[in-house]
């Protein structure tokens, strides 16, 4: 691994931003947006810089000692304090938790689905491998959350909701996501 390799990779881990990484470890000045996507995600994809990234958010992981279930227990609380005030005022803490779920590699947005469907070439056979490993219940409820979706109800679904019916399957959590997402765009 070259050092602008190693740069990427710890510059990606702290910004949680392929692209970013990308621009501040290469000169990437005179390059059009979608090359430097596409350059950060061929990156990515290298075995040596991919088990670098594992290992520096294993790394941030352990020093925060945060996991998916620290996560979804502050989620909730977050959750039942907007429900419960008399003026929710929630919606900074959210954000505020969603950002380190994202930034330790534990939640992708749409954003970041998206430009990974639109680089790889054959993004149906990673979808198709994770929609044999489910079980008819899990097709079902995650289709019914996907549902909920529709009518710009976005915020009925919960990352809690999402983990209850995938587990900790971090595939089956991005299918979900992606699923319940692809929804949401096309306003059922």
């Amino acid at each position: 691994m070259t050092p602008r390799q190693e740069h990427f990779a710890r510059l990606y881990v702290e910004t949680g931003n392929a692209s970013e990484a990308y621009r501040q470890a290469y000169n990437a000045e005179n390059m059009k947006p979608e090359t430097v996507t596409n350059e950060a995600y061929k990156l990515l994809q290298s075995p040596d810089i991919s088990a670098m990234v594992d290992d520096l958010k294993a790394e941030a992981r352990q020093r925060h000692r945060v996991t998916v279930d620290d996560l979804l227990h502050e989620l909730e609380q977050v959750r039942a304090v907007a429900l419960a005030a008399p003026t929710p005022q929630s919606s900074a803490a959210v954000s505020a938790t969603m950002g380190k779920a994202k930034m330790l590699g534990l939640l992708v947005d749409k954003a970041e689905i998206k430009a990974e469907a639109e680089i790889q070439e054959k993004p149906q056979s990673r979808i198709e491998a994770i929609v044999d490993s489910l079980t008819e219940e899990e097709k079902q409820a995650i289709l019914d959350l996907a549902l909920k979706t529709c009518s710009g109800k976005w915020d009925a679904v919960t990352l809690a909701d999402i983990a209850a019916v995938t587990g900790k399957d971090p595939d089956k959590v991005y299918f979900a996501v992606l699923l319940v997402t692809a929804l949401d765009e096309i306003s059922c």
